[in-house]
């Protein structure tokens, strides 16, 4: 019984969807305020924060200089390049599609 409750409470985010979802949203929202502020997007970094109603008193979790999903695409864009034998990839990433 306890688990039917568990899985009804899991989806009582906004829209129906499930509250991590909805926490992942969340994020992806504080995070692109966060590159726009870093990029000196100033008014865009504004206008998404009014948009996406992000709270701009809180710092991301992962708060980098250059910003998370900054470096976030640099590491995927690497390891994307490497799975497709791409000479623009650098040796680490090369070596970690080896490994996997």
């Amino acid at each position: 019984m306890a688990q039917p409750q568990l899985r009804r409470a899991a989806w009582d985010g906004q829209n129906n969807r499930p509250v991590v979802v909805d926490k992942a949203t969340e994020l992806l929202h504080l995070y692109i305020y966060d590159y726009c502020k870093k990029r000196n997007f100033a008014q865009a970094a504004r206008v998404f924060s009014a948009e996406a109603n992000v709270s701009t008193d809180h710092l991301p979790p992962v708060d980098v200089p250059t910003g998370f999903l900054a470096d976030w695409w640099g590491v995927f864009w690497d390891v994307y390049h490497a799975k497709h034998k791409d000479a623009q990839a650098s040796k680490e990433a090369g070596m970690h599609d080896e490994v996997l």
